[in-house]
This record gives structure tokens, sequence and C-alpha cells, in this order.
């Protein structure tokens, strides 16, 4: 079917009426697609497709004291976890008929708090955050505004917002534990930059309380999350002689295995690696990563049902997501076995 002229202002009744519909549901499906039955939303789109209606954000914000615009800072889009917890939390969105604003930090909170301030401006409804470390000032202006916020990536119940996530001492525990278990007592960590990142500073405490607590060694260094500097955190520990090296996620993971191949390690006759977090390569790097599985995808999706509900006024809400511990090709008993049993 031919589409209007776009000379010729398609309007709301031009809708309605192609789809044997009042105005008043067309308006539902726009503000609140959940309300309106399927079959009628699907007449419905049919005929905003057939039509080439677009409808005016300015007149829809007017019309249900709404902007539909949800907010996000996530620390970078070079790493993929934040991507697909984005491409979750997007869905979500677009299925209650809101649209996504997103900001980057680069891990910076004063570029954080700039970001959240913008997107406030832009019209956020509410907006989602990585992890709970950042200036109490940013929270007391988001509480100002009336602006619901979701902490993710985190789990803590003392926490009074909205948060989906996990407990990132646990994960990082099961990872050492588990090496630990295969006879592993030196351990090498590279971290990611602990100021300011509470998700970082927990699985490298973990290590640490772990280590102290059987009598282990662990040489730590902070890196800044790229391929290359886990090359660098590599370098940097292996004067410690470690037999296991855990990374704070697969990205430094993936650096430490090169430099590891690189200097003439065999992965893991000589040398273990873990990372964190999955990602689609680890399983096709050589050998295969043992890391952490983190259903980034879901924090997203949660994250989202948590904001829309609590602009629809709903209180706070948690979630605690499961993570795996994911045992591949990277790990193995080092070649000479202490006793293994736990303290």
């Amino acid at each position: 079917m031919t589409k209007k002229n776009a000379s010729n202002t398609v309007t709301i009744n031009d809708v309605a009426r192609r789809a044997g519909v009042g105005k008043v549901t067309v308006s539902r499906l726009l503000n609140s697609p959940s309300t309106v039955a399927p079959a009628t939303r699907e007449a419905i789109r049919r005929a905003i497709e057939e039509l080439g209606y677009l409808p005016s954000s300015a007149a829809r914000a007017l019309a249900s004291k709404r902007s539909h615009l949800i907010g996000a800072v996530v620390p970078t889009l070079d790493n993929p976890i934040f991507a697909n917890c984005l491409d979750g939390l997007q869905k979500e969105v677009a299925a209650a008929g809101s649209t996504l604003l997103l900001a980057t930090s680069n891990y910076d909170g004063l570029r954080e708090a700039e970001a959240a301030r913008i997107l406030i401006e832009r019209g956020a409804e509410a907006i989602m955050l990585v992890g709970a470390a950042r200036d109490p000032a940013l929270y007391a202006l988001l509480d100002q505004q009336g602006v619901p916020y979701c902490l993710t990536w985190t789990a803590d119940p003392d926490i009074d917002a909205s948060w989906v996530g996990f407990d990132n001492a646990a994960a990082s525990t099961s990872v050492i534990r588990y090496l630990f278990e295969l006879g592993h007592r030196r351990f090498g960590a590279i971290a990611g930059v602990t100021a300011g990142n509470d998700r970082a500073f927990a699985r490298l405490q973990a290590l640490v309380d772990f280590t102290a607590a059987h009598g282990c060694t662990l040489a730590v260094s902070e890196q800044r999350y790229t391929v290359d500097r886990g090359a660098v955190g590599l370098s940097e520990i292996l004067a410690d002689q470690p037999t296991a090296i855990i990374c704070a996620n697969d990205i430094l993971a993936i650096g430490a295995m090169a430099e590891a191949q690189r200097l003439g390690f065999r992965v893991p006759d000589d040398i273990s690696i873990a990372g964190f977090d999955d990602m689609e390569i680890a399983a096709c790097m050589n050998p295969p990563l043992t890391t952490v599985r983190v259903n980034a995808s879901e924090i997203g999706r949660a994250a989202a049902q948590a904001l829309l509900g609590q602009i629809g006024g709903e209180s706070r809400s948690m979630k605690l997501v499961e993570t795996n511990l994911i045992v591949r090709a990277s790990s193995a008993a080092p070649r000479s076995l202490p006793d293994t049993t736990l303290a």
C-alpha cells in the first residue's frame, strides 16, 4: 500500500482511521504499548508503517507528562560485556515505547557525574549506572531531581537503591578456590584499577583475603582494561614466579596469555591463566580461557525493568544475577603438586 506523500502531514487521526481504532487507542500504543491488545498493537503499527507516521516526541511528552527517555552511563563501549548489557537494556526500553540515551565515563567519576547531569537536562526519566562507588553528590542530584536510578554490576542488600548485579567477591573467590584445589599456591593477579571502582576492588580483595587465609603468595598488578595492559601486568608479576594468573576481566587475560606465549611459556603447562566475564572470544582462544560467566544481557534487561517500574510508581528493587565458573583448557594443575586440602 502506498504511503502518503511526505508533503501531507500524517496525523494520529489518520492512523486511527487506517487501523480501525480510536485516537485514544493509538495514543495508548505510543505511550504505553503493553496496555494495548497484541492484535490491536499490530494493526496500529501496520497503519503507522503504511502511512509513514512519525509521532511528535514533544506532543507525546505534553500529553503523557513523560519524556519516554531512559538514560544509561557505562564506563566504556570498548568492552563487549557492556555492549551486551546495553543490548538487553535497549530491548526492554524499546518494548515499553521509550528511547535509550547513552553516555560513557571512561571510568572517570567526574565524567560520569557530568554525563548524568546532561542526561537529566535532556529529559531522562531514569538512569542506569554501573557500580555503587561514586561521589555522593551525584546521588543527591538524582534524588533532588526525582530521577530514579538503578545500580548494576553490584549486589549489596545494604544499598538504599535499586540494583541488579552479582557478588563480585564471591565470583572472584570461586576462581582462586578452583585453582587452589588444583594445587596452585603462588598466584598472580592482574587487577583493574581499584580507585573509584568497587567491582575491581571487591574482586582483588577477595584474592588477597583468600591467599592470606590459606598461606599462599599473591603478586598484584593494577592495570587499565586493555589487551596491551594485560601484557604489561603479566610482565610486572612474573618475577614472583606465579603458577596461576587471575585477571580482572577477559580482556586483560587475553593480553596476559598472548604475552606469556610470546615469552615462551606454555599455557597451562607452565602457567595457568583465568579471566572474568566470559566474552564470546574467550572460548575461541588457544587454549580456550577459563573464566567467570556473567549474564550481561540479563543485567541490562532487569535494570530496564527496575527503572520502568520505578517510573510507574513501583518501589526500589534488588536482583541477584547468577555467575558461573567456566573451566576451560587455560587452567591445569601446576607441575609440582602440594597438598590441596583447604585449610
